[in-house]
C-alpha cells in the first residue's frame, strides 16, 4: 500500500463532509458522498472499528489516520534533514544513503491524490 503526502488534506476534506451526511447505513454510501471516496473508503474499511460506528466515530477514525500520516511524513522529512547535515559534514556516502531513502519514500507518495481515486 502506498502512502500519500496529500492524504491528510484529502482525509480532512472527507471528514468535513461526514457530519453533513447525517446517518449513513454503510460506509460505501457515506464515502460516495465525499470529495475523495476512494481515500475515505480505504481508510474506513481498513479499520475494524468502522463496523457499526456512528458518524462521529467514523470522523475520529479519519482524524487518527491523519495524525498517523502526519507522523510518517515528519519522519520522511527528518531523513532529508539528516542527509543534508551529513552532506555538509562531508559524509557523502551517509548523505547518499539517507537521500536515497527519502527519494524512495517520495516515490511511494504519488498515488491516491485525485478525487475519486482508490489509492
Amino acid at each position: 500500500m502506498k502512502n500519500n503526502m496529500n492524504t491528510p488534506v484529502l482525509l480532512l476534506l472527507a471528514l468535513g463532509t461526514i457530519p453533513a451526511l447525517g446517518c449513513a447505513n454503510d460506509i460505501n454510501q457515506l464515502c460516495s458522498k465525499t470529495p475523495f471516496p476512494g481515500v475515505c473508503l480505504s481508510t474506513l474499511q481498513a479499520n475494524p472499528k468502522s463496523n457499526g460506528a456512528t458518524i462521529k466515530q467514523l470522523g475520529l477514525i479519519v482524524v487518527a489516520k491523519v495524525e498517523n500520516t502526519v507522523k510518517v511524513a515528519e519522519k520522511k522529512i527528518e531523513t532529508v534533514v539528516v542527509s543534508r547535515e551529513a552532506f555538509i559534514k562531508g559524509d557523502y556516502i551517509f548523505a547518499e544513503l539517507y537521500m536515497t531513502d527519502a527519494l524512495n519514500a517520495l516515490g511511494e507518495c504519488e498515488d491516491g491524490s485525485r478525487p475519486g481515486s482508490h489509492r
